[in-house]
């Protein structure tokens, strides 16, 4: 299977139809069931005319759910948090901070999460489990040593 060219509107297309598939239910758990893979390979493919897997849309899903967590983190790290034009605007030793608590964070620095609305639909509940066990298991490997 070719490599899919994510640009900008190929991945919002893809985030908008992931998040129908979750508003009509076929996310019953972190992942899309069948019929909304289904769902979203069809469509996708009557929109752009390109083909692609479940494996595809499993890790597009994968890696914009990890995008979604870095820009939560970073947005919720602190309060008064500076903005211009949808961009953290923050002196260079808040994002020295920033990089150090999370690495993946240094893409925002320059651009916002771009579909954060459809983001949000189709990780609603998923990303608040994930870092709920994330600080559990910090909570816990602390404890024992």
């Amino acid at each position: 299977m070719p490599e899919i060219d994510w640009n900008i509107e190929n991945t919002r297309i893809l985030c908008g139809l992931m998040a129908e598939q979750v508003e009509k239910g076929n996310r019953p758990n972190t992942f899309l069931n069948s019929v909304g893979y289904a769902e979203v390979e069809k469509e996708f493919k009557d929109r752009t005319g390109i083909v692609l897997t479940k494996n595809q849309i499993k890790n597009k899903w994968d890696k914009l759910k990890e995008d979604f967590k870095a820009w939560r983190k970073l947005t919720t790290m602190q309060t008064g948090i500076g903005w211009n034009n949808g961009t953290i605007n923050m002196d260079d030793e808040w994002w020295k901070k920033a990089r150090a608590d999370f690495p993946e964070c240094g893409k925002f620095r320059k651009q916002p999460l771009q579909n954060e609305d459809e983001l949000a639909i189709c990780f609603q509940g998923i990303v608040t489990m994930d870092t709920f066990r994330d600080s559990l298991a910090t909570s816990i490997a602390l404890a024992w040593n």
